[in-house]
């Protein structure tokens, strides 16, 4: 999905789209985007029906490796790690588990205009 997609379904200019947006959600549309799309990527691995290629596919990311750097700035750890990490908790393993803080997500992520 694109910024322009957005704006030509909402029949908004995008500097309109963009300002109207930021004041009263206090983030960018693909910023929020993107939160949205890696919200649902956390909740695909913890269902542990997909593999990572699928849930990248799923959520029209390119390529895994598309989706795993956008998962890491998003999250701070990797898919994977993600994965690991949730399978530890739900299996009650927490020893050892560390606390990650959550990387800058201010960078695109692909299928942002």
């Amino acid at each position: 999905m694109t910024l322009e997609a957005v704006c030509l379904h909402a029949g908004l200019s995008r500097a309109y789209l963009q300002k109207s947006f930021q004041s009263a959600m206090g983030v960018s549309v693909m910023k929020y985007y993107r939160y949205l799309r890696i919200a649902r990527a956390k909740y695909y691995i913890r269902q542990r029906a997909w593999t990572m290629t699928e849930i990248a596919e799923r959520l029209k990311f390119n390529t895994v490796h598309q989706f795993s750097a956008c998962f890491r700035k998003v999250e701070g750890v990797s898919p994977r790690e993600y994965a690991a990490s949730v399978r530890s908790w739900i299996d009650g393993d927490l020893e050892g588990t560390t606390v990650v803080e959550k990387g800058d997500a201010g960078e695109t992520c692909g299928h942002e205009g």
